[in-house]
């Protein structure tokens, strides 16, 4: 990259100082104190130039530079050289049509060898070729991303990430051990609690807004059963009222619901989706206190999201009291979050697919946050791994499993919707974007949680899809179209 840089610079001013020095011999001539021989390459200084004449000269060059920005930001660098070229060569006089094309065209294949190919660094712009469907993993290469990609017009609709109503924040301070663990994370990133922050790390993007939901920890993990439902109900009045006053800001929020408390969750479901208060849909996390969501407790929170068509979001759950190595009693260097995150989500994601959940909720919709965890990475553990399932198993007969689904698990996974929410990857992104199509992939940046505590995985995310190269209508889907349809918003 370095390298490439250099090369692009040393280019640049090699070619801007032809034109200035060139300039300068052509003024003289002009002034009648040098003596063309043959052209300005060869031309002999027989005395000083006229000033007027120089700064006439030196306004050229400076046109020239200013031509060369403005096609370099319209049109990109490759197209761009072929006409600077021809535009310089023809106005300072070079001799013949044929050396002006041929100069052009060894200048441009250069350039375009030397970057595009060699360095894979993106240098053109115009309509898209290719699309994550036809192939973008054999075209996946170590690559920059350009800084100056931008999509002004482009809207962004984030659909996952997090934030707390200043009701819920202040009662959670109040809480013992509110700044423990994952809570000591929280104290630290106002743009999670601060509404004036998160409204300014917001001002950053264009046409950008966000459907939030709470941070962690779950509620059913801030209290007892009999106390949660009132943290859900203050956390979910909260979002409404900011919906309601910022509608151009936050569209919609996920409810929050007291998980252990499943029949008070239900009632919440059922108030929060009735009212029509810009509940669009619900946050569930991967685990309930240790309990699996195919608990035939939870069923009933499903079913009351397909009932108001409405999609549930999988948040992954877990922290450092679920050991690494049964030998121990705690996970150590947070590999409960690093892996044991995206694992947990995994984990939830085959235990609704192999349960018959939905199978019996056919119009369920769920969304899988990290872009689907653990499960593209390893489809072919998911696809033909499972299919084999119980011949790995002795202690139980699980042949009965795959007879009772109506089709193949791999199948299940593939009905999943996903989230951009891979702390600015490319690979992770691109490899998600195969395996669920740009259909069922939503953009999210999981902000504020990036180490400048607020819009970092929002410009990474965006700077990310800008160098995959899509087509403009598979942009806008990821971008906000697949959120617009899931979320039933404008």
């Amino acid at each position: 990259m370095i390298v490439g840089i250099m090369t692009l610079i040393f280019c640049v001013v090699g070619l801007l100082s032809q034109v200035f020095t060139r300039s300068v011999q052509a003024a003289r001539v002009a002034a009648g104190e040098v003596r063309r021989e043959v052209h300005y390459d060869t031309a002999v200084d027989h005395g000083d130039i006229d000033r007027k004449t120089m700064f006439a000269r030196a306004a050229t060059f400076l046109g020239y530079l200013v031509l060369f920005i403005v096609l370099m930001a319209t049109i990109g660098l490759i197209p761009t050289i072929p006409i600077f070229v021809a535009a310089f060569m023809w106005f300072e006089g070079r001799e013949k049509w044929h050396v002006i094309l041929a100069h052009s065209v060894a200048l441009t294949l250069f350039v375009y060898f030397v970057f595009d190919q060699l360095l894979r660094i993106p240098c053109r712009d115009g309509p898209k070729s290719h699309s994550v469907s036809s192939g973008m993993l054999d075209d996946l290469r170590e690559s920059s991303i350009p800084s100056n990609q931008k999509e002004c017009d482009m809207q962004y609709l984030d659909a996952f990430n997090h934030f707390f109503p200043k009701p819920l924040w202040d009662k959670i301070q109040t809480f013992e051990g509110a700044g423990k663990n994952i809570g000591k994370r929280m104290q630290n990133i106002p743009c999670i609690f601060d509404l004036d922050e998160r409204l300014r790390v917001m001002d950053q993007f264009e046409n950008y807004r966000q459907v939030i939901s709470l941070g962690m920890p779950p509620i059913e993990q801030m209290g007892t059963p009999e106390a949660t439902p009132e943290l859900a109900r203050l956390g979910n009045e909260g979002f409404a009222e900011l919906c309601a006053k910022y509608p151009e800001r936050f569209p919609g929020y996920l409810a929050a619901l007291p998980m252990n408390n499943p029949d008070e969750a239900i009632k919440e479901l059922e108030r929060v989706f009735s009212a029509n208060d810009e509940a669009v849909g619900v946050q569930v996390h991967t685990n309930v206190n240790g309990a699996p969501l195919d608990d035939e407790r939870f069923f009933g929170i499903f079913e009351t999201a397909q009932k108001y068509d409405r999609p549930v979001f999988l948040h992954p759950s877990r922290g450092e009291e679920m050991p690494d190595y049964a030998a121990e009693d705690k996970s150590r260097y947070e590999i409960w979050w690093t892996f044991g995150w995206p694992y947990e989500t995994s984990a939830a994601m085959a235990r609704i697919v192999l349960s018959g959940m939905m199978d019996k909720l056919p119009n369920l919709k769920l969304l899988a946050h990290h872009l689907g965890a653990m499960v593209p990475y390893f489809e072919g553990r998911v696809g033909p791994g499972q299919d084999q399932l119980g011949k790995r198993t002795s202690t139980e007969d699980l042949s009965h499993v795959l007879r009772d689904l109506k089709k193949r698990p791999f199948d299940y996974f593939k009905d999943f919707y996903a989230d951009t929410a891979v702390f600015g990857s490319r690979p992770a992104t691109v490899c998600g974007l195969e395996f669920y199509g740009v259909d069922k992939v939503l953009f999210a940046s999981d902000s504020p949680f990036d180490p400048e505590k607020g819009p970092g995985y929002i410009r990474d995310t965006i700077a990310v899809l800008n160098s995959l190269d899509l087509p403009r209508d598979d942009m806008e889907k990821i971008c906000f179209r697949n959120a617009q349809k899931l979320f039933r918003i404008q």
